[in-house]
């Protein structure tokens, strides 16, 4: 039995390599359950990178992203997830 609760996805980003951002992102469009809801957290990427990130999953709400104004590292960006979603179920990518 499949189970019908939403999850929340965690992708932590950084100046990424914006091909394989935007195939990491159609994987998770993808999948065959759709109940999530992903947040995209950068930890202060490049102007033209936030750009992207923003172009590349504007069309689909289940997708929202989170740019901090410093970088914060490892750490604190994961605090930050779990501080922003109080979901059960979560995956980090």
């Amino acid at each position: 039995m499949q189970t019908t609760e939403k999850i929340a996805i965690f992708l932590a980003t950084y100046n990424p390599n914006l091909g394989y951002f935007q195939s990491q992102i159609q994987s998770i469009k993808n999948q065959t359950y759709q109940n999530y809801i992903c947040h995209i957290v950068d930890d202060c990427s490049q102007m033209k990178y936030q750009i992207a990130i923003q172009k590349i999953i504007a069309e689909d709400t289940r997708f929202t992203c989170h740019f901090h104004d410093q970088n914060f590292n490892h750490y604190y960006n994961l605090k930050f997830l779990f501080d922003i979603h109080k979901l059960k179920n979560f995956l980090f990518l």
